[in-house]
């Protein structure tokens, strides 16, 4: 019994192992075109979208901590596949969302 139980912990600690480095199979590389502020989540960056429309304008926050400058080179992990305007992208390793017209 014994060993069964570590066979399935071991096929599904593959199984985890492999689905986990999925997203990283399909990533491309890419290049900002244009500077943009790097967001937490889609979330923050659809709220720094709405401040930027506002005469304050949009500023960094806690959401939005960093910008990247034109030129970075990142990882596209996510694309735009349902028309809201972001994509997903690895910079150094973390990732973070951006307007996609900022990115190609």
């Amino acid at each position: 019994m014994k060993t069964t139980a570590s066979a399935i912990l071991k096929t599904t600690f593959v199984a985890l192992a492999l689905a986990a480095s999925m997203g990283a199979a399909f990533a491309r590389p890419g290049v900002i075109t244009r500077e943009a502020f790097a967001c937490t989540s889609w979330a923050g960056a659809y709220a720094y979208t709405r401040a930027s429309l506002t005469k304050q304008g949009a500023k960094a926050n806690k959401n939005c901590p960093i910008r990247l400058s034109t030129g970075t080179k990142v990882e596209i992990i996510a694309t735009d596949e349902d028309g809201d305007g972001y994509v997903e992208v690895s910079v150094s390793g973390r990732k973070w969302w951006i307007d996609d017209e900022r990115v190609k």
